[in-house]
């Protein structure tokens, strides 16, 4: 490993607010004390010669030991949210990520995950619907890749840890629909299209992807 490379943390609660600086051993190693305390954490690789900095998130969310950060090929795309005239910031991931890799229109997928909503059930756990704009529910989402034809494949269980990350090197070519932590992406052979890179320098992981067969 380079060893002009290191590590930035940013802790917080039990450690306060503090920069720490650590090489991957050691962030290996505070990995798993973080979360055995469950420490909200957040941390960067940097490399001073280039001055790059690439968040890695939540360092409970998907370091793994041997895993390098890496850039990863993205592209900047809204889903066709601008060109169907909608303006302003929205919790809009699932509609962006359906479109562009079903590239059916933003419009489209926005109305048809707003009338899917409607056959959802609030209860005590769950006081809101899906709705296109702020947010989708697991429920809808699956009924609405289920109508498109496209296949869910599961890359993590419960106790697995995190088997694939958001990396051309551990996801297949084609048209993906990629389920992240509270959020949806869409990965086209190998690049990332969204409205910002969230590939955490290709350590996010990857819960699952549904594909058109």
């Amino acid at each position: 490993m380079n060893k002009n490379i290191f590590y930035i943390g940013y802790v917080s609660r039990f450690y306060g607010h503090t920069i720490e600086h650590y090489d991957m051993s050691e962030l290996l190693s505070k990995k798993k004390e973080f979360t055995r305390k469950n420490v909200p954490s957040t941390f960067w690789r940097f490399d001073p010669v280039t001055n790059e900095r690439i968040e890695l998130g939540d360092v409970c969310g998907g370091l793994q030991e041997g895993k390098e950060p890496m850039k990863i090929p993205f592209q900047e795309s809204d889903g066709g949210r601008s060109h169907a005239g909608y303006k302003g910031e929205a919790g809009d991931c699932a509609v962006r990520a359906v479109a562009i890799a079903t590239q059916l229109p933003y419009q489209q997928i926005y109305d048809e995950i707003n009338r899917l909503a409607q056959r959802e059930r609030k209860g005590k756990r769950k006081d809101s619907i899906s709705n296109a704009r702020t947010g989708v529910h697991k429920v809808t989402m699956v009924r609405l890749m289920n109508d498109l034809g496209w296949t869910f494949t599961p890359t993590m269980s419960i106790g697995s840890g995190c088997k694939v990350h958001l990396r051309p090197d551990e996801l297949p070519k084609g048209r993906l629909i990629l389920s992240l932590s509270r959020h949806y992406a869409a990965f086209i052979d190998g690049v990332l299209y969204d409205m910002s890179d969230c590939s955490r320098g290709g350590t996010r992981c990857v819960y699952g992807y549904w594909s058109k067969k």
